[in-house]
């Protein structure tokens, strides 16, 4: 985001910019949600369905708990290291997490419960 000092235009845009981006974010991660709840819980044994489904609601907080942490270790660096580098470290490193998880998703199979009510 442009600091105060740069046009106001240039600033305008980085936020509408970032609200957009954002609003897109929530409406696919609440997309999603739903559907890697069901399939959490079908793909879990009789006795752990609740606890498969809760796996995946548990995920998105688990995650912001896990990006304030990172934030926090990378925020504790001197000021000029982290404005001129150290913050594009833990986007760079969310890199890894969105590759696992695209692996993850081509990987999944369709459910049991839905193979056997076809």
């Amino acid at each position: 985001m442009p600091i105060t000092s740069q046009s106001s235009l240039r600033a305008t845009t980085a936020g509408i910019l970032l609200t957009l981006i954002r609003a897109i974010q929530s409406l696919v991660a609440g997309g999603e949600w739903g559907g890697a709840t069901l399939m959490s819980m079908e793909h879990s044994s009789k006795k752990t369905k609740g606890f498969g489904a809760s796996l995946s609601v548990a995920g998105g907080p688990a995650g912001a708990l896990v990006a304030t942490f990172v934030l926090g270790i990378v925020a504790s660096l001197p000021e000029k290291q982290f404005l001129s580098w150290c913050w594009r470290m833990p986007i760079l490193a969310s890199t890894i997490v969105v590759l696992v998880a695209l692996y993850l998703l081509y990987q999944v199979s369709e459910s049991p419960e839905f193979l056997a009510a076809e």
